[in-house]
């Protein structure tokens, strides 16, 4: 769910002290879909999704155009799926 993504990033960017106009830049695409009892390919997305802004915010900062941000929700998941396993499974 990209409402669940974008508002987990929202409030990330906002604990790092972003400029909210920022979050206007941003997009998700792609499927992605990390079993668990947690929202995990949304906190995933975000967690690159901010990241993605601070790059762009940094840009912006050296003079250069706002670029549009996106993450693709289905790379994020495998992302977090080949790097972090859960204990137990």
């Amino acid at each position: 769910m990209t409402t669940r993504a974008h508002a987990m990033t929202a409030i990330a960017w906002a604990a790092l002290g972003g400029n909210a106009t920022r979050l206007e830049s941003l997009r998700f695409t792609g499927q992605g879909g990390l079993s668990g009892a947690f929202p995990v390919t949304d906190f995933a997305s975000a967690a690159i999704a901010t990241a993605a802004l601070a790059v762009a915010d940094l840009m912006q900062g050296c003079g250069r155009a706002m670029p549009v941000v996106t993450v693709d929700r289905r790379l994020a998941s495998f992302w977090y799926a080949w790097s972090i396993r859960p204990q137990g499974w």
